[in-house]
């Protein structure tokens, strides 16, 4: 069930940030690649997933990530999503799937 979740919400924030799935699950450092990973995460774990669910299904992705920069990211988005409206109601939006 978790890995279906975790499919719909990065297919939708990909299409929101213009980008492909590949480059959400690549180690591409841009400012905007980077928020969406990050939105992927924040979601996630606002959906109930522990950072090692999320750790795991980033790792069937092809993205080797350790669950403290997964903490490290949902921390900045929760700090973000505070000043950006647009990220908060991505979030909500994804919170409701």
């Amino acid at each position: 069930m978790k890995h279906h979740k975790f499919k719909i919400y990065a297919e939708r924030i990909a299409e929101e940030f213009d980008i492909s799935i590949k480059a959400l699950f690549c180690k591409n450092k841009s400012r905007n690649i980077v928020d969406a990973r990050y939105i992927l995460y924040l979601t996630c774990a606002k959906k109930g997933f522990k950072p090692c669910d999320i750790e795991r299904l980033m790792a069937k992705n092809k993205y080797k990530i350790k669950h403290n920069s997964i903490l490290h990211g949902i921390d900045v988005m929760k700090q973000k999503i505070e000043f950006e409206d647009d990220y908060r109601d991505l979030v909500d939006e994804l919170c409701t799937i």
